[in-house]
């Protein structure tokens, strides 16, 4: 790579817990339901019958995040992508200006330091590009490496195409982001995640950061000399 196309780095953040303190698939799922039901109590409703059925294959069916994460996108099947993406963009301004507590202070602070730095932020995220691109167009991020949903003729089918955005599937988009964009390396790179299951993305670059607030992946961060930050 020439020195001229070379950009000082790239910090990557997970996003549901690190950035922002909620999941950001279930809080949307809600809203997406409540608002576009008949009645609110209806969406509701809906709502719950959807979360119950992750419960029931999580806790009695022993499914692990990347079924239910695959299982959530059905959720969206035959619905229009334009109809999701605008009230994804709804849902966002709410939660931005009624959710108190929804950022991570200090999380954020070091987003806008790599950014006054010169580095390009990149979200990371086993959430969909309609729920984050909100909150990145909010922060100035112009990458979002996200769980892309099949479309046909504009309607999500429910399945989803790969990377999966979760787990190893994290290190698999880094990764690919890096070798194509080719102008920095993953040595001089951040990453910031705060669950066991970010360890994957974690270990892709030179300069990890954990979240504390995860037993397993602290201890894992102390074992490999990683940063660990307070959970604020």
């Amino acid at each position: 790579m020439s020195s001229e196309n070379r950009i000082k780095y790239y910090a990557f953040f997970d996003v549901d817990g690190t950035v922002i303190t909620l999941n950001s698939l279930m809080s949307f799922l809600r809203y997406y339901y409540e608002s576009t039901a008949p009645l609110r109590a209806v969406g509701t409703v809906k709502f719950m019958l959807a979360k119950g059925r992750l419960y029931v294959y999580r806790r009695y069916m022993g499914k692990n995040r990347n079924f239910l994460n695959r299982l959530y996108y059905k959720f969206f099947k035959n619905q229009p992508a334009v109809k999701i993406r605008e009230c994804a963009k709804e849902w966002f301004s709410e939660l931005d200006h009624k959710h108190k507590g929804l950022y991570r202070k200090g999380v954020v602070e070091q987003l806008h330091k790599h950014q006054a730095k010169g580095a390009e932020i990149v979200f990371v995220s086993g959430s969909f590009p309609d729920c984050l691109q909100p909150l990145a167009d909010k922060f100035n991020v112009k990458h979002i490496l996200a769980t892309t949903i099949e479309q046909q003729k504009g309607v999500y089918t429910g399945n989803i195409l790969p990377p999966q955005t979760i787990g190893d599937g994290k290190r698999v988009a880094m990764e690919k982001f890096l070798q194509i964009k080719n102008d920095s390396q993953a040595s001089d790179c951040y990453a910031y995640g705060d669950h066991v299951s970010d360890i994957p993305m974690l270990a892709v670059v030179g300069n990890s950061v954990v979240i504390a607030g995860d037993s397993s992946l602290t201890a894992h961060a102390i074992n490999n000399g990683w940063q660990i930050m307070e959970n604020t």
